[in-house]
């Protein structure tokens, strides 16, 4: 039987890796033989941890990132020099392995770990990152191929965080993550496409005027087989799939040519586009925002990106400069920490003028909890003190709006209002409000 790596010894030629689908095929053809008379083993390799793309680019810009994978990818080409090797993700490579015996594939295993565990060598840096190998014995797990890559990718990132570096596949971690996976595996087509996407729309209604000016957009990727899935089950998907700026930069194209519609029709409406905190450690965001806007004739304040904070920032000082360049650019902001710490309140003290939120969870906590009340009203007077206006997000009751009302909250969006909709259902709304 032939194998399809080069045993325990690497042979030093490089090879060209194929996609996802070739080592599908390669699997199925596999399932399909008698596997009794070797040991035969479907392998990935997560270069490094997928969650830290994003982190990689703020620390070393989308070039330097890109060129920092390419880099492992070709370490990893010299290594396994494999016919049937694929690339099956943004961080990945896969293949088929068939040792002799288990001393063998533990040789091959160990020493492929000891490539990866050397620092990457790009631009003449030496850069530590962290991989992982995830090992399926075909002979042992039956199902469908794509299920069992998917365990596989799965055993690789749980391999990372282990002594020896590598992890098996486990079958009720399969059926756990399926959902995730399917996600993942649908990202960037889903991307390149477009269509799944859309936006839902959430009046900011005035609390002194009672008009509505801005809608709070989120977007929602309408999946073709799992239906609406929202913002935060997605996002990190993206993260892990190496497309989150990607898909960043493209809602605010799409929120800007929105913008640029209802104005076409004489709406003077404004769109507040929610993005995660870690958007600011993008590339070139405020220059993308920027051109947009002008390619589309708008003003600037016609958008207004919503910045909220999904984890504990690590790099309060870039977020600060950067929000003060979209200020400088004249886009508005918006910010919702995730908590009162003092990287969260240091954007409030040192930004131009935003827009502050306080969240569902706090806002619906205000009728009955004084707890609550003292903390919103503190919030909303440091915000006011400091020249921001406050929008309070998820109104429920006529109570609590009252007590915004008392307290000089400035805007308040939710259920009280009407529920998100989507455009159309928004412009017959918006229409009604101004008969």
């Amino acid at each position: 039987m032939n194998n399809y790596a080069a045993g325990p010894g690497f042979p030093s030629a490089p090879a060209t890796l194929r996609d996802r689908a070739h080592l599908v095929r390669e699997i199925n053809r596999l399932q399909a033989q008698n596997l009794s008379a070797a040991q035969v083993y479907l392998i990935t390799i997560n270069v490094a941890d997928p969650k830290r793309y994003d982190e990689f680019i703020r620390l070393f810009g989308l070039r330097f990132t890109d060129d920092l994978l390419e880099s492992r990818l070709a370490d990893l080409d010299m290594v396994t020099v494999l016919p049937s090797a694929s690339r099956i993700g943004l961080w990945s490579v896969g293949f088929i392995y068939t040792a002799h015996n288990t001393f063998e594939s533990d040789e091959f295993l160990r020493q492929l770990v000891a490539m990866l565990r050397r620092p990457v060598i790009c631009r003449g840096i030496a850069v530590p990152i962290t991989a992982g190998i995830g090992v399926c014995d075909l002979k042992t797990h039956a199902g469908a191929a794509e299920d069992l890559l998917q365990s596989c990718c799965l055993a690789a990132q749980a391999g990372g965080a282990t002594a020896k570096g590598w992890a098996d596949c486990q079958d009720d971690e399969r059926a756990d993550h399926r959902r995730g996976f399917q996600l993942l595996s649908d990202a960037a087509h889903a991307l390149a496409e477009g269509r799944e996407f859309g936006f839902s729309y959430l009046p900011r209604i005035s609390l002194q005027s009672w008009q509505c000016q801005t809608a709070k957009t989120q977007l929602r990727w309408h999946h073709q087989s799992l239906g609406t899935i929202n913002q935060s089950e997605y996002m990190p998907v993206m993260q892990v799939a190496g497309i989150a700026h990607s898909l960043t930069f493209w809602m605010i194209s799409q929120a800007i040519a929105q913008v640029a519609r209802w104005r076409a029709n004489g709406l003077p409406l404004n769109i507040s586009l929610r993005l995660s905190m870690t958007a600011l450690g993008y590339q070139n965001l405020v220059a993308h925002a920027a051109a947009e806007i002008e390619q589309a004739k708008l003003s600037a304040g016609s958008l207004e990106l919503h910045f909220f904070e999904d984890q504990p920032m690590t790099n309060a000082g870039q977020a600060q400069e950067v929000l003060i360049e979209l200020a400088q650019a004249k886009i508005g902001l918006a910010i919702s920490p995730l908590s009162t710490s003092t990287a969260a309140l240091s954007l409030l003290e040192h930004l131009p003028a935003a827009n502050f939120t306080l969240p569902p969870s706090l806002v619906n906590a205000l009728a009955t909890n004084k707890r609550a009340q003292k903390i919103g009203r503190a919030l909303i007077d440091l915000a006011r003190g400091l020249g921001h206006h406050v929008v309070a997000e998820g109104l429920e009751t006529p109570k609590t709006l009252e007590m915004l009302q008392e307290w000089d909250c400035d805007y308040a969006e939710g259920p009280l209002f009407t529920r998100p909709m989507n455009v159309e259902g928004f412009l017959d709304w918006y229409q009604r409000q101004v008969r």
